[in-house]
């Protein structure tokens, strides 16, 4: 009685053990007793059994709120801390009966109608919203602004009215005025699998203001105070 009350407890002490010597092992293999190769960080061996994932239904899958919390989250905001480690998040979808992986835009099935054609998960990316900035301004106006909602690993090409000029590059940038009409125009890019595609263009007509030009003429702001005789 009292050896089997022994080798219970060196039992427990055994797997306690492994527990925690689990967080210092860079490599682990489950179901087998050889080495891990070099470049896994976990291997799991099986001629019987498989890897099973998280099984949820599409209405399921959409109560977890991804598109609303990363696809636009607030700037500064826990969610677009979280938003890049979402990405490659996998589950099957019991609704289609498919696995499905976050790619941080969507939700991209990985089946084929077709087994011998390979699955794409990049998908061009699509700007949220519409340019923010004026759309009458003065020739050689300054520090005229041009925003688009930022959006996770996204680049963006902008496009600004000839003899226009600009600073900046991201989701905003800082333009001057120059004497042409035109359109302020940007292209919303993304690095995927090491190719870069891009979305479609969104742009905003702006005009120089002339005399009876415009419908919505710049605002003239006057400064300083009147000096009295």
């Amino acid at each position: 009685m009292k050896n089997k009350k022994n080798l219970t407890c060196l039992s427990a002490m055994l797997v306690s053990c492994f527990f925690i010597a689990l967080p210092l092992k860079a490599q682990v293999m489950i179901g087998d007793n050889k080495t891990p190769e070099t470049f896994s960080l976990l291997e799991l061996f099986s001629n019987s059994k498989g890897l099973r994932m998280p099984q949820l239904s599409t209405s399921e899958r959409d109560a977890l709120g991804f598109k609303a919390k990363f696809i636009s989250p607030a700037p500064g905001s826990e969610e677009e801390k979280l938003a890049p480690l979402a990405k490659g998040l996998l589950i099957y979808n019991t609704t289609i009966k498919c696995l499905e992986l976050w790619n941080g835009i969507d939700w991209i099935s990985l089946c084929s109608d077709t087994s011998s054609e390979p699955i794409d998960v990049c998908v061009p990316p699509v700007l949220t919203g519409v340019i923010l900035g004026a759309t009458s301004v003065f020739a050689g106006e300054t520090d005229l602004y041009y925003s688009v909602i930022k959006l996770p690993d996204f680049s963006y090409l902008w496009t600004i009215p000839s003899g226009w000029s600009q600073t900046g590059a991201l989701n905003m940038i800082k333009t001057t005025a120059g004497a042409a009409n035109g359109k302020i125009a940007v292209v919303p890019s993304i690095t995927c699998e090491g190719k870069e595609l891009n979305g479609a263009v969104v742009d905003l007509d702006v005009e120089i203001y002339t005399l009876g030009c415009c419908k919505n003429p710049p605002k003239i702001t006057i400064t300083g105070g009147v000096k009295g005789g």
